[in-house]
């Protein structure tokens, strides 16, 4: 280095301070800092702030995008492919009983066979469509005892083809013929249908089969006579474990409305009118309304979920490409005013690694600190979050590691160019322009 003189970067430590102060020569090439200080500092500070609000909300995003997903998996037990519901209201314009049910079983005949319809059946409460009566149900033989056993259960009225139209098999007995269906009921035994937790809750011993539920809030025994397979179509969030499906005659007074639920090979759009004129023959003047498939429903009742989950992925998206951008700002910047220093460093054999944990150093600091105020934003506001989210926890370690996975990928992607330039400067230009 004889003949060349160079004056050393103000935070290279290890560069000796020799000779006069009036012999160190301060070249126009010399790049001053571009921010003072305290400017510089709250630069920094804000940069900690920008990457633990990327955290908190990229861990939001994933949160809700799980939720979507899990609810998107969620076995419901049936088949929802072409089953469509439509409301219908005969007790507008009927009255009795007797004539309600009239209605039901004209409408339930006119529609056997028609155009595109394969299945077709009447339920009080559709699928998805609203909460059903909770009602308590005992073993008739255990009922006296001082702890029976007992199901809290949901309660529906339905025609015999509901099952079928559904797609819900039944594992033992039958379904419900038409006259328990269309008959109102007088005297004589009460018919029903239970689900298999149902049978195997109140009689696990054996088979529900011939069995007597007594029903607490009604005062009724109901003789089991059949047996279907689990499922889930009441509540999306609440698995409901027990029902009980009663014939629409025995309902009391039959309901004066009810759903038809079909099960269809083309757009409803194009059954509704067959529908609506066989409704105007039953009962004159009624007409059908609400139509809607089921995953409709679905889909509408997962609107909301939907929606945070679309809103938390773009806002976790723009914070986390501001974060990007005032990281590569801040890192670029300081390879500009340490150019003189590195190539420094590079002319007396410093490695590549050294070198790029210099650059990467504030880069990697600033993640450090970011994530830990990040994480316990997080883990402050996860109370706020479990009431939104399901099937997933809001600390669950595989979210987590995954948010702080893909928050250290854009880190190291903002970090990229500004150690590719200090890796290329050129020791010799670099104590040339000195």
């Amino acid at each position: 280095m004889e003949g060349v003189r160079a004056r050393p970067h103000p935070e290279l430590k290890t560069w000796p301070r020799w000779g006069p102060r009036r012999a160190r020569v301060e070249t126009a090439t010399e790049v001053k800092p571009l921010f003072f200080p305290r400017l510089r500092n709250a630069c920094l500070n804000c940069l900690r702030l920008q990457i633990a609000a990327c955290l908190t909300l990229t861990l939001g995003a994933s949160l809700f995008a799980g939720t979507v997903y899990n609810y998107s998996q969620i076995d419901h037990g049936l088949n929802f492919e072409g089953v469509a519901t439509v409301r219908v209201e005969p007790g507008l314009v009927e009255k009795s009983a007797e004539s309600i049910l009239r209605a039901y079983q004209r409408l339930d005949a006119r529609l056997a066979g028609g155009p595109g319809i394969a299945q077709h059946s009447l339920a009080e409460i559709a699928p998805f469509e609203q909460t059903l009566r909770p009602v308590t149900l005992f073993a008739q033989e255990q009922r006296h005892q001082q702890q029976p056993r007992k199901s809290p259960a949901m309660r529906n009225h339905v025609s015999g083809k509901y099952f079928e139209t559904l797609g819900l098999g039944l594992l033992e007995g039958r379904s419900f013929r038409d006259s328990e269906v269309f008959e109102p009921y007088s005297q004589g035994e009460r018919v029903g249908i239970i689900n298999r937790s149902t049978a195997q809750r109140l009689w696990p011993a054996g088979s529900a089969l011939g069995r007597v539920l007594y029903v607490a809030e009604s005062q009724q025994e109901v003789k089991v006579i059949g047996v279907v397979a689990d499922h889930q179509i009441w509540n999306l969030r609440k698995s409901t474990s027990s029902v009980l499906y009663e014939p629409l005659g025995q309902a009391g007074f039959p309901p004066p409305q009810a759903s038809l639920i079909l099960k269809i090979d083309r757009k409803l759009s194009a059954i509704l009118p067959f529908v609506q004129q066989q409704m105007g023959v039953v009962v004159p003047g009624l007409a059908a309304h609400d139509g809607s498939s089921l995953q409709g429903r679905i889909n509408s009742l997962l609107a909301e979920e939907r929606l945070l989950a679309q809103a938390t992925v773009m806002v976790a998206a723009a914070a986390l490409l501001f974060s990007c951008a005032g990281l590569f700002a801040s890192m670029i910047s300081s390879v500009r005013r340490r150019s003189h220093e590195l190539g420094i460093r590079l002319a007396l054999g410093a490695s590549a690694g050294r070198i790029g944990w210099l650059v990467c150093s504030r880069a990697v600091w600033i993640f450090v600190a970011g994530a830990g105020l990040g994480a316990i934003l997080s883990y402050w506001l996860s109370g706020l979050l479990e009431g939104k989210i399901f099937g997933i926890s809001a600390l669950d370690p595989a979210v987590c590691v995954i948010t702080l996975g893909l928050l250290a990928v854009a880190v190291g992607l903002a970090a990229y160019l500004p150690l590719r330039r200090a890796l290329r400067l050129d020791p010799a230009r670099t104590l040339k322009s000195e």
